[in-house]
């Protein structure tokens, strides 16, 4: 049944499992392949998970069971039925001609050939006495055939739970996980023909009669009967006794006997325990092992939970490299796996990421977001997983320079909206890249991903006060048309899309935009402070800025160029970055109020701090019906 196998779970539609299609149903498409499923605390990931496990079942010791509360519940409704259907796709002749009873042909379109598919439907209905009534049949609509013998025995999943106990499964025992994976394995089985190479069961067989034959064991047998049994024993009775290992093994109890563990380090010669992280990376590779085996009867699917659990960061990268290698391998196993794990989603190609949050799934591959070829190259390149913290997040504001990744976090403290607390990323991307990230986020049709993000650039056109400061060739805010700097700023904003907004700053740079708008003081500080940073102690330095800053004149705009000269001026050497930190620290202990502090600082910071931290809305259908967006691709 397996060979040539390519099989693949192509799409599940929920309705009103857990928190996924909440009241309507929602689809979400997977690639053959690696399928990382990422995405915040109770987004949905689990019950993506759980809602493929119910509708296919496992195989192992999982049972899965529908209870009351597994329907959707939420904003006063309470369903009362659910729905789970699994569609799968690209079915090899043979699995065409076995499950030809269950199958579904669907017309093609605009002259492409149509599709042969098995749909997987599972619907529970939940009764008033809160008891479950599950029916599984196949179809698009539930209606066909019931889903039992050869299909739902083949269409079972394989499942990894989060913080499972490796160790356990890999010791030996009647029900061992490790038995029944080596009991399926055709190298594994017993073998009766003797002009055939020796099996488990010809071994077995021999050691018993080795055993039997022994002369110690002969002679343990003869002092028994000789000695003791010949004189208990009445007249005409024979007791002979026969020492050996009891009844002949079967070959499920001589497998039930294995065990498999990872040699001990070299130079040790007696058994260790050798970590949790590395009980798992086995007992994954056990059950690939399975999988990947020619003469498995089982679809090759695999669900795996937190696989990053009890690994350090560079283990975590090689066990997405090994389990791509094996997705894309002769068997072709397609693999669905969960993860909190950035460095996980960071080292993975972005068409294979799933973002999972309310109620649905956003799948990053080509067809659905607006990231074009270039974009997933760049993605692949530079995604680390510093800038993979994004997928878990509820806002996201993406920056050029580290001093905005200093200052941000503080500006926005002080504002009364933490970014922590409103589960906000920063993204630093450097000069370049700023939309190859954003663009994750735009989708080519909904569902609208609900996360928003704020993409801060300067307007980097210097004011003619600061001219002196410039290089030759620089050119001033003066020597500029309205019309041009209007053109400026909105070619800034030309990639902007639901949910991307670009907040451009009001002049030249984050640092003189600040003090411009009201921290001109707090940044004559932090400049001083960065100028003799280890020189001389922090009182005596505050004491220098403010005298400096005392001898001050002119505009406001006049002051920030002052102030700022020293870190703006051409080939100035001053670290923006250490001005950042110093300014931070200053901010932090100001005792303004969030309405005041919201006054000294530019608009565009607030605005843009305000987006992330406020809910975002789905965006709203124009009155014809229509969106500016693409229709949803099949």
């Amino acid at each position: 049944m397996r060979e040539g196998s390519q099989v693949n779970l192509k799409e599940i539609h929920v309705t009103n499992f857990r928190n996924l299609g909440n009241g309507k149903p929602t689809r979400i498409p997977f690639q053959p392949g690696l399928n990382l499923i990422v995405g915040e605390n109770d987004g949905g990931k689990t019950s993506l998970i759980d809602a493929i496990r119910y509708c296919l079942g496992t195989r192992g010791q999982y049972y899965e069971r529908i209870g009351p509360t597994d329907f959707y519940c939420g904003a006063g409704v309470h369903s009362k039925e659910l729905s789970i259907r699994c569609v799968f796709a690209e079915l090899t002749g043979r699995e065409k001609a076995s499950f030809a009873e269950w199958l579904t042909n669907t017309p093609g379109e605009n002259g492409q050939p149509g599709h042969t598919e098995i749909h997987v439907c599972l619907v529970a209905k939940l009764q008033a006495d809160e008891s479950v009534y599950p029916e599984r049949r196949t179809g698009p609509k539930g209606d066909g055939k019931d889903v039992d013998g050869k299909l739902r025995e083949y269409l079972q999943a394989t499942y990894l739970k989060p913080l499972r106990d490796a160790s356990a499964e890999l010791r030996p025992g009647r029900r061992s996980r490790l038995a029944q994976i080596l009991q399926t394995l055709p190298e594994m089985s017993p073998e009766r023909d003797p002009t055939k190479p020796k099996t488990l069961a010809h071994i077995m067989v021999e050691s018993q009669r080795s055993i039997a034959a022994n002369d110690t064991i002969k002679g343990v047998e003869k002092r028994l009967r000789d000695e003791y049994l010949a004189d208990a024993a009445l007249t005409g009775t024979s007791l002979i006794p026969k020492l050996g290992m009891g009844v002949k093994f079967t070959f499920e109890q001589v497998v039930e006997r294995l065990q498999l563990e990872l040699q001990p380090p070299d130079g040790v010669n007696f058994a260790v325990n050798r970590g949790l992280g590395l009980d798992n990376i086995l007992f994954m590779c056990a059950e690939l092992l399975l999988l990947q085996s020619e003469a498995t009867e089982q679809l090759p699917l695999l669900l795996v939970e937190e696989p990053e659990a009890h690994l350090h960061p560079q283990m975590q990268a090689s066990v997405v490299s090994m389990l791509d290698n094996q997705a894309k391998g002769r068997r072709k196993a397609q693999i669905l796996l969960t993860t909190h794990s950035p460095l996980l989603a960071g080292s993975a190609d972005p068409q294979n990421i799933i973002i999972v949050g309310s109620g649905t799934g956003y799948p990053l591959s080509t067809a659905y977001t607006k990231l074009d070829s270039s974009d997933y190259k760049y993605l692949r390149r530079f995604l680390d997983a510093t800038k993979a913290n994004l997928f878990f997040a509820k806002g996201v504001i993406i920056v050029e320079g580290d001093a905005e990744v200093l200052l941000l976090p503080t500006l926005a403290e002080k504002l009364g909206r933490s970014l922590t607390k409103h589960g906000v990323s920063i993204v630093n991307v450097g000069t370049v890249g700023l939309f190859r990230y954003a663009r994750i986020f735009q989708r080519k049709a909904p569902p609208e991903l609900l996360v928003p993000v704020s993409c801060l650039t300067d307007r980097d056109i210097p004011p003619l006060d600061a001219k002196d400061l410039l290089s030759a060739t620089r050119k001033t805010e003066n020597e500029y048309s309205a019309e041009e700097i209007a053109a400026e700023a909105s070619a800034k904003r030309a990639k902007d899309g639901f949910p991307v907004k670009t907040f451009v700053s009001p002049c030249w740079t984050l640092e003189f935009d600040l003090a411009e708008a009201g921290l001109v003081r707090e940044m004559n500080r932090a400049i001083t402070r960065a100028k003799h940073t280890g020189s001389k102690t922090e009182d005596v330095l505050d004491q220098e800025a403010e005298t400096h800053f005392a001898t001050l004149t002119g505009s406001d705009r006049q002051k920030a160029v002052s102030v700022c000269g020293p870190l703006l001026k051409a080939g100035s050497k001053l670290s923006k970055t250490i001005v950042a930190q110093e300014l931070a620290s200053i901010i932090k202990l100001l005792p303004d109020t969030p309405e005041q502090f919201r006054g000294r600082l530019p608009a565009y910071l607030v605005e843009a701090i305000e987006y992330v931290t406020s809910p975002l809305e789905a965006k709203k259908p124009s009155p014809e019906g229509a969106t500016d967006a693409a229709a949803q691709p099949a």
